[in-house]
């Protein structure tokens, strides 16, 4: 395991693409205060009876990492600081 100078984060890293990948898939998502419940249940929601979003999660390659990340935070934010986010996109 390796911590690559990052105080806190645990990881190692793939050898087929370089991703690194989180022991703990928090640490791979910007959470806003109050928010830790609705992402356990993001990443654990199943489909087709399986609940793939977890391990997935933990690469810094997920897509559903940074989508959900973003969205969250778009949705925490009101007024100005969102319209100027959103015109930034």
């Amino acid at each position: 395991m390796s911590d690559d100078g990052v105080q806190g984060l645990r990881f190692s890293r793939s050898r087929a693409s370089g991703a690194a990948k989180y022991e703990d898939y928090r640490d791979n998502f910007a959470i806003w205060p109050g928010r830790e419940a609705k992402l356990a249940e993001f990443v654990n929601q199943t489909y087709g009876g399986r609940r793939h979003k977890l391990r997935h999660t933990k690469s810094s390659n997920s897509e559903d990492a940074l989508t959900w990340s973003c969205f969250d935070a778009l949705n925490e934010i009101s007024g100005a600081p969102r319209i100027r986010a959103l015109a930034d996109l």
